[in-house]
């Protein structure tokens, strides 16, 4: 079978298999087109010259004897196209070119007459793609303007098929990306084509200073064949590159706690003035040779927090340092070599690594320091064929991340299984352990052919090499300890949090995390070969046939190979011109995406740096249960459980969960990459010279979903009870736990997605994006604790049934409605007193989803079964998974700025902006994941509620369970909309 794939792959290289003009690595454009005469007739041997103030010199082709050209590597910019021939008139064209991205262009020569010059006036640039990608391109010029906070989150929201409706944000309180349905981890984040995405929930890393942005690319669908390792969609940024005349600038936004409303909870706030200070200054070390690009961004800033339930205020203190340095060498015209490097530190003091928290204790101090360096070539070895290369490499830490107590008391972390899974005394994890490093490497080669023929068109053939590298080392330490206790709940009582764990042998679980392996790090490798053909058949049709092959090389902390299996991924599209005159395209596509393994779950079984999980009931003396005596401190409950604990077998007791990695957890058989496939069509249409239109439909089918599986096929082992390894015979019998792909479970997504360009004259633009979506099935497949995690119906499967354990419904991050409609206006006035520009953004958001889930212990119920560690908690759906839902909401952001320019010729301009966010202060509950979904049953409130049959009886809220008594009402500030705020910036640019 490998031999076979092997032949394929290598049979549509040799025939060059194709897609549209992208390239993961690429931060650079193309133009290409054809040049006729005044009947329609191919001019060959014209000459072609694109200039810009990106361009380092100029670009120079000659039309093929089919009169086809291909100007390639051009920095994102304006371009002035001269088009050149002996007898025929020069014309220039202005054409706009975007990062990842062919422009298509036609020109017409007339022959030679009195006016040896004519000028075509191309339409403004709209940021809307016309091939089977569906591409939102939107230049940071326009997004200065905007009420945004001008970062990566905000601009790729603007897109049609990009939601902020998954889970939550630890840092911003807001929803992460999401895109086109699948989960938020499964994205790709591109800067300068180099990837940011972090290893463990694959957010982007802030490794760039919002005002050298250039512009920011967004793929939803139709994506091409040479990007990969994802299933959901794409967001590229490119930053500056300097140029012929030095620039910069220089600019200080200032944010403060108090300059915004209070949602309904009334919550603290802080009056302090934070300044973000950013700085750009770029130019020529040698003019048309050598550039260079270099900016900044600093702050420190201090926010206002309070914990759940008990609502204790807090500020957490973030020192953060961003800076990037960028040099661009012309080795000749035809060469160019590109190095960069970016570094950021944050220093967080009182960080939580939830926002469900009870007390202060679980505040910690903390480290992120990332660095990333790139280099890349472009070069131009001959007519028509075309190199580049990169390499990239980013290297990351998580310093002090937890507690910095390793002993009993304060370095227990105690959970409130009632109150969701709140957390107080300590911290999670251990912040005086092994730091954990999180790096990758990526390397690219890529070799293009421009091939123009007289009956089959022109053929941008490509065909490329790329090896990713996903590293972690990490002591996964859960906790200062070692030790979490899983209690009942918790009584609140004035600034105090006292534990109350019932003796009831089901509802308080004491548990421990040891590291029984130090961790050696892990390389999960993804080698990728793709080919590709932007195929222009005829003036009216166009075809994007690609190919794309991945294998995984993947090793755990151990070293042990557990992946190695490969995918074929097939990228095909056609777009049609039915008139020719680009008034009408009409594009289908259908391609497959397969996604990077993760990196948690695929080293989930390694017995290195993973934390072993051994979880005993409690049947000590109950603590708390008696209202009417003394409250018990956590420290004084702590030791009463240990006490009992030590006194009655310790370790040695019956276990009623365990999780042993790499002895009793494994992955017998190689993983699998999870995939998503794709069918997209739609239809754009030009609004004469002033606007576009383009409607998608989006229809995705996921696969291959990891999974966790204990059943009577996967056997048991035995344990030596002290050192927990493997034994023949004679140790402790446990149930084995296997981690493998399955397709048992469901994640469809469908979607109509427009997007709206408007010039409604020289001073006003207005855009709008509109998605109309549902994301459903049983797999959400990430939490806000862990982020991906697998699905679990193959885990002990006779004690579940899918109606009540993983049923179908609109998933998290489903979200109905999404509308986003921004302009900006020149205000008239006369420059001389200088310039006045307003931008508005509107939004609105449909609700989102949520449903009543409890736990429950089915153990009691299921009879013939001879697991070791039988189900003991279940997941139990009281309602539908998405019967609730949170409000929808709707917004308007407004942005006034000032400039005046000065010097030379006005090459110098001061500004002053001022943003109000939700200027109407409309309020709204809006995130599921900081809304109270507290469910009480016999497991978490014993002596209230009575145990059911799952598979035989229907629960009775009241009697067998109830939501809490605060359910669907926020536990924090950011469950809200943002509230009225104001932001306000001044700076210079030059």
């Amino acid at each position: 079978m490998r031999v076979r794939i092997i032949w394929l792959v290598a049979a549509v290289f040799s025939v060059g298999l194709a897609t549209t003009a992208f390239a993961q690595g690429n931060t650079t454009g193309a133009i290409s087109g054809r040049v006729v005469d005044q009947f329609d007739g191919v001019l060959p041997n014209v000459t072609v010259t694109a200039t810009s103030p990106a361009l380092q010199g100029e670009r120079t082709t000659v039309t093929s004897a089919n009169g086809d050209f291909m100007l390639p590597f051009l920095p994102p910019g304006e371009y002035t196209m001269v088009v050149e021939l002996a007898g025929f008139k020069t014309a220039t064209k202005v054409v706009r070119v975007a990062a990842t991205q062919t422009v298509p262009a036609k020109v017409a020569l007339e022959l030679a007459g009195v006016s040896e010059t004519v000028t075509v006036t191309a339409p403004r640039p709209d940021g809307i793609s016309r091939t089977t990608a569906a591409a939102t391109a939107v230049q940071q010029a326009t997004v200065e303007l905007l009420p945004l906070n001008r970062g990566l989150d905000a601009t790729a929201a603007l897109a049609p098929g990009v939601l902020r409706a998954g889970i939550t944000s630890r840092t911003t309180g807001l929803g992460v990306t999401t895109i086109s349905g699948a989960p938020s981890y499964d994205n790709l984040f591109l800067m300068n084509g180099v990837v940011l995405n972090e290893n463990l929930r694959g957010q982007p890393i802030g490794l760039y200073i919002e005002d050298a942005i250039q512009e920011t690319t967004v793929v939803s669908s139709g994506v091409s064949a040479e990007f990969g390792r994802f299933s959901g969609g794409m967001v590229n940024a490119v930053t500056k590159s300097g140029g012929n005349v030095f620039s910069g600038s220089f600019r200080s936004t200032f944010e403060n706690d108090d300059w915004r409303s209070r949602t309904p909870l009334n919550e603290a706030k802080t009056d302090k003035v934070i300044p973000t200070y950013e700085y750009t200054f770029g130019g020529p070390v040698l003019r048309d040779k050598f550039w260079f690009f270099t900016a900044g961004r600093l702050v420190e800033e201090t926010r206002a927090f309070q914990t759940q339930f008990t609502n204790l205020a807090w500020e957490r203190v973030r020192d953060e340092k961003r800076y990037e340095a960028k040099a661009t060498y012309a080795i000749d015209p035809r060469h160019s070599v590109r190095g960069s490097y970016l570094y950021k530190k944050t220093v967080t003091d009182g960080d939580a690594f939830s926002t469900n928290i009870l007390d202060l204790a679980s505040l910690t101090n903390r480290e992120d320091p990332e660095k990333l360096f790139a280099l890349n070539y472009n070069g131009i070895v001959g007519s028509g064929f075309f190199l580049e290369a990169q390499y990239a490499a980013r290297e990351g830490s998580a310093i002090g991340a937890g507690s910095r107590y390793t002993d009993l008391i304060r370095g227990t972390l105690l959970v409130d299984n009632q109150r969701g899974g709140a957390r107080y005394n300590s911290p999670t994890f251990c912040g005086v352990c092994r730091e954990e490093e999180r790096d990758n490497t990526d390397l690219l080669l890529k070799g293009s052919w421009f091939l123009s023929t007289p009956r089959a068109g022109s053929h941008n053939v490509v065909v490329g090499y790329d090896t990713f590298n996903d590293m972690r080392a990490a002591d996964n330490h859960q906790s200062g300890s070692g030790y979490r206790i899983l209690g009942t709940t918790a009584i609140l009582s004035g600034n105090g949090v006292f534990p109350v764990f019932n003796n009831d042998g089901r509802s308080t679980i004491l548990q421990w995390n040891p590291i029984l392996v130090p961790t050696q790090g892990t390389n999960f490798r993804v080698h990728s070969l793709f080919a590709n053909d932007v195929w222009r058949w005829t003036d009216r049709v166009s075809l994007n046939l690609g190919l794309r092959f991945d294998r995984n090389q993947g090793r755990d902390a151990t070293g042990v190979l557990i992946a190695n299996d490969q995918k074929l991924s097939p990228r095909v599209g056609i777009t049609w011109d039915p008139a020719g005159n680009g008034m009408w395209t009409v594009n289908g596509s259908y391609g497959v995406y397969v996604s990077a393994l993760n990196n948690t779950i695929a080293n989930s079984a390694s017995i290195a740096g993973n934390s072993t999980t051994l979880q005993w009931a409690y049947t000590g003396p109950a603590i708390n249960t008696d209202l009417t005596a003394p409250l018990v401190t956590a420290e004084q409950a702590i030791n009463t459980v240990f006490d009992w604990f030590n006194a009655n077998g310790g370790t040695a007791r019956p276990l009623v969960g365990v999780s042993l990695p790499g002895i009793q957890v494994r992955i017998p058989e190689s993983l699998v990459s999870p995939s998503a496939t794709e069918y997209a069509g739609g239809v754009t249409r030009k609004l004469g010279d002033r606007g576009v239109l383009r409607v998608d439909t989006v229809y995705r089918d996921f696969n291959d979903f990891y999974s966790t599986r204990t059943d009577t096929a996967t056997g048991r082992i035995e344990v030596d009870p002290l050192t927990l390894q493997e034994v023949a015979s004679g140790g402790r019998p446990l149930d084995v736990r296997v981690i493998e792909n399955t397709n048992d479970m469901s994640r469809q997504y469908a979607a109509m997605n427009t997007m709206l360009t408007w010039h409604a004259g020289s001073r006003l633009d207005v855009s709008a994006a509109y998605t109309l979506s549902r994301t459903w099935g049983n797999f959400d497949g990430e939490n806000e604790g862990s982020g991906p995690v697998p699905v679990e119906p193959a885990l002990y499967p006779e004690y579940r049934q899918e109606r009540w354990n993983y049923p179908t419904g609109d998933l998290i991050g489903d979200q109905r409605h999404k509308a986003r409609v921004w302009g900006t206006w020149r205000v008239p006035m006369d420059e001389r007193f200088g310039g006045v520009s307003l931008g508005a953004l509107f939004n609105i958001d449909s609700s989102t989803p949520y449903g009543a889930v409890g736990t429950i212990d089915p153990s009691g119920y299921v009879t013939g079964q001879s697991y070791v560690t039988p189900l003991t908690q279940a997941r139990y759906y009281f309602t539908a998974r998405d019967e609730y839902r949170t409000d929808a909401s709707t917004r308007t952001d407004v942005a006034v700025t000032y400039d005046y320019r000065f010097g030379g010729p006005r090459r110098v301009a001061m500004f002053v902006k001022a943003d109000v966010v939700n200027l109407f202060d409309q309020s709204a509950l809006v995130n599921p994941f900081v809304v109270d979904q507290s469910v009480l049953t016999a497991s978490n409130s014993p002596t209230r509620f009575q145990r059911f049959n799952p598979f035989t009886e229907t629960p009775v809220q009241g009697t067998h369970w109830d939501v809490g008594p605060n359910f669907g009402k926020a536990v924090n500030r950011f469950a809200y909309q943002l509230p009225r705020q104001l932001r306000v910036a001044v700076g210079v640019r030059f």
